[in-house]
């Protein structure tokens, strides 16, 4: 079989899977695709004698047969590419685009029978930059261009177009802005590039087109290009200074993407081993609001640009469709490191979950990904299947955080378990140094206009020391921003309302109780710039649970939005207190018979109880408490009547003696208390107590007070044990009020640590005959477990 039979048959045999296959892979439009139509510009060419490495760089999920031809060079080649490699090619060096203002045949055409990734390469020595691919299926009619300013006569921007079907009329035009703009600075106008130009193509054929060499307008952004059927458009720079005033210069280009996938939401991240970088906002709709990190910055008018320094991640957003370029600077802004690349960001609206790429050149280059990862996601992605280990910043207050990692040349898959952001660069050093690539490694095509917003904004709250700041949130990928916020009603909540320029993805509120020692509410209404509205309650109350005022915020309107819980709580403890027995006891009972009455005495009292209580509200609660209680001290009751005893010298001395009663048996108590919580944690407490007898045991003995150093006789004991071992004469209970302080201080969420100091009064006497009441002055310490109901 001859070769031109041969590639007959491989023609026919990829039309067959392209055609026959495509209904069945049919899927969302995203940078994969089954046709390309690709073009390589003009770069820079210092000596005439540079080597030109055009290359593509092709990968797919499955097994692919991919066709590549150059219908005008008759270049044609078959790849077969296995299933999850990136397969490089090598493109003839013919086929870069040389000539303005003329039709080319100098299109690169890709065919594949299942969905693949395509990644371009144009590099020259000291002069390099790729960009991603876009399907036929991505394409659109409607462009705007991103170049940069003219460097000299031979380095201008330049757009290229490629043509995908037969009779496709284009159309570029300058925006007024970009007319306006080139007579007010320039000293010679070139008339050619302020008025449209129409040009037909054809199906393969590429239209380049370079700014004008000298005069106005030096720069090509923001032109407009209309075609009446898809087309490819690529955009950039022969070899840009970026920023104008900083060597050394670098071939830029990106294949755009169509105006109707634009999107308003971009977060750009700082590049590795640069200080800072440069951006472009591009807008295509009049009055375009752009808005930095939620601050509005500016209106962009239909095609009009806006370019800024960073130094830092910035989230740029705008309240219609725009278009985003990063630029870094040249190798002489002080970083002594690359130069200038482009690439396109991605909005969030057309992230995805998964991607597969390769490292486009080696040698000495480090290699390099910016990540942009909802703050949810960051912990699920992989890389080549590991778990990537990189410091996240989360950029303002989004919801998205920034990492860069370096990552070795080759290829590479990155996924996660949402849709993410993801760029590749890298920058050349030793041999390779002045040079730099960079590009958006895939991105979904949705027609982001024709998208709805159906969701409205939420609220959430950051409370401060004394007052809160509720962040409202319109910033999912397909929210277009807030309009405005009121507050319907409210009561002893004071709020400061931010100034609402719609399309602001958040603002923020703050809000502080007029009266801190007491409840209030705010309710908020929240309405998007799609009429969405949402309406949310603020509370300012007592939380149980952490026992202090806190802010709570719940969805709806509800003044009473924290439900009503109670907290129980349980526990035991231990009890050590100075009791004061206040007595006048005289003979009673089954007490033998003797002259004095019992009085006063102080001892120790002891062990302990447990308790559980509720708290009714913020300030009050009632515990029920039973405890267990030993009361020690001796009542000494001295005889009244003085006897005389003759001593063992024959001398006569008066003689007294008295009895020394100790109350053995334990009492049972059984009390409630009133808890008052106004100072905190702290509290104040009343408790009365019913206190059961649980027996009589006494201790009754006696001793001799005079004369001094008296003893008993031998046959008796200094001191000795009445007979008597219990007190008939106790009453079966008595009661008690107290009052006390306490400390409930939490150990964990469910446990804490109890303090109380208490001082108790007797009411009633212990005995039946006489007084006898007790006062004390303690203190109990225990733990107390705690729920909600």
């Amino acid at each position: 079989m001859s070769l031109h039979a041969l590639r007959a048959f491989r023609a026919l045999l990829v039309g067959v899977l392209v055609g026959g296959l495509a209904p069945s892979l049919r899927a969302e439009i995203s940078s994969e695709g089954r046709e390309f139509w690709l073009c390589f510009q003009r770069n820079h060419e210092e000596s005439g004698n540079e080597v030109l490495t055009l290359m593509l760089f092709l990968t797919s999920r499955w097994e692919a047969l991919v066709r590549v031809t150059i219908p005008g060079l008759g270049f044609d080649t078959l790849l077969q590419l296995p299933a999850r490699t990136v397969v490089p090619l090598a493109i003839p060096p013919a086929a870069e685009l040389r000539s303005s203002d003329q039709v080319e045949v100098r299109a690169v055409h890709i065919q594949a029978d299942t969905p693949v990734a395509v990644y371009a390469l144009n590099r020259r020595r000291q002069s390099t930059d790729t960009y991603m691919a876009l399907p036929l299926t991505a394409l659109g009619t409607e462009y705007r261009a991103v170049c940069y300013p003219r460097l000299s006569a031979a380095f201008v921007p330049q757009i290229a177009i490629v043509g995908t079907a037969d009779s496709t009329e284009v159309i570029l035009s300058p925006p007024e802005p970009f007319v306006q703009r080139a007579k007010e600075l320039g000293t010679r106008v070139n008339e050619e590039f302020l008025s449209p130009r129409r040009i037909v193509l054809n199906r393969g054929e590429v239209y380049q087109v370079w700014g004008p060499s000298s005069g106005e307008p030096a720069d090509l952004t923001g032109l407009h290009i209309r075609a009446s059927r898809p087309v490819a458009v690529f955009s950039g720079h022969v070899c840009a200074y970026v920023p104008l005033t900083v060597p050394a210069c670098n071939h830029l280009v990106e294949q755009l993407p169509p105006v109707q996938s634009w999107g308003r939401h971009y977060y750009v991240g700082k590049l590795r081993w640069r200080s800072r970088y440069v951006v472009r906002v591009v807008a295509h709709y009049p009055n375009t609001q752009v808005f930095i990190n939620d601050r509005p910055i500016l209106r962009l008018g239909a095609g009009e640009f806006w370019e800024q320094t960073f130094t830092e991640n910035v989230q740029i957003t705008a309240d219609k469709p725009i278009l985003l370029a990063q630029f870094s600077e040249g190798y002489q802004n002080g970083d002594s490191v690359g130069d200038p690349m482009m690439l396109l960001l991605t909005p969030s609206q057309q992230f995805l979950p998964s991607y597969r790429f390769a490292t486009p050149v080696q040698g000495e280059w480090r290699h390099f990904l910016n990540l942009v990862v909802p703050l949810s996601a960051v912990s699920s992605l992989r890389f080549d299947g590991a778990p990537i280990r990189a410091n996240f910043e989360p950029v303002g207050k989004s919801s998205y955080a920034i990492a860069q990692i370096e990552i070795p040349y080759g290829s590479h898959v990155v996924e996660a378990d949402e849709p993410f952001g993801l760029y590749a660069y890298g920058f050349g050093y030793g041999a390779d140094s002045y040079d730099a690539y960079g590009n958006p490694v895939g991105q979904a095509f949705r027609a982001v206009e024709q998208q709805q917003d159906v969701l409205p904004p939420i609220a959430e709250i950051s409370q401060q020391r004394d007052r809160v700041e509720v962040v409202m949130r319109d910033d999912r990928p397909l929210d277009r921003g807030l309009s405005e916020v009121r507050i319907l009603r409210s009561e002893n909540l004071q709020g400061r309302l931010p100034l609402i320029t719609p399309g602001m993805l958040r603002a923020e509120a703050s809000f502080a109780p007029v009266n801190p020692k007491s409840s209030g509410y705010a309710v908020l209404a929240l309405t998007d710039v799609a009429g969405n509205r949402s309406v949310v309650t603020l509370c300012y109350t007592y939380d149980l649970r952490e026992e202090s005022f806190l802010f709570v915020l719940c969805d709806g309107e509800y003044p009473e939005c924290v439900p009503a819980v109670r907290l129980w709580f349980a526990g035991g403890y231990l009890q050590l207190a100075n009791v004061h027995h206040r007595a006048a006891v005289p003979r009673a009972g089954n007490l033998p018979p003797m002259d004095g009455v019992f009085r006063d005495a102080t001892g120790w009292a002891g062990i302990g109880g447990v308790l559980a209580g509720i708290r009714l509200s913020p300030d009050w609660g009632l515990a029920a408490r039973v405890s267990l209680e030993l009361y020690g001290g001796t009542l000494a009751a001295p005889d009244t009547v003085l006897r005389r005893v003759r001593q063992s010298d024959g001398s006569v001395t008066n003689f007294q003696e008295e009895r020394l009663l100790t109350l053995k048996a334990p009492y049972l108590g059984v009390g409630i208390s009133a808890l008052w919580f106004g100072l905190g944690r702290l509290y104040l407490q009343g408790e009365l107590v019913l206190h059961v007898r649980l027996g009589s045991a006494i201790t009754l003995q006696r001793r001799i007070l005079q004369p001094p150093g008296y003893v008993y006789s031998q046959t008796q004991t200094p001191e000795f044990e009445e007979s008597v071992g219990t007190f008939s004469g106790l009453r079966a209970f008595y009661g008690s009020a107290a009052l006390g302080a306490g400390l409930s201080y939490p150990l964990t969420t469910s446990w804490s640590f109890l303090v109380e100091a208490f001082y108790r009064l007797g009411l009633s006497d212990l005995v039946t005959v006489g007084r006898w009441r007790l006062n004390q002055l303690g203190m109990r310490l225990g733990v107390l477990y705690r729920w909600w109901r």
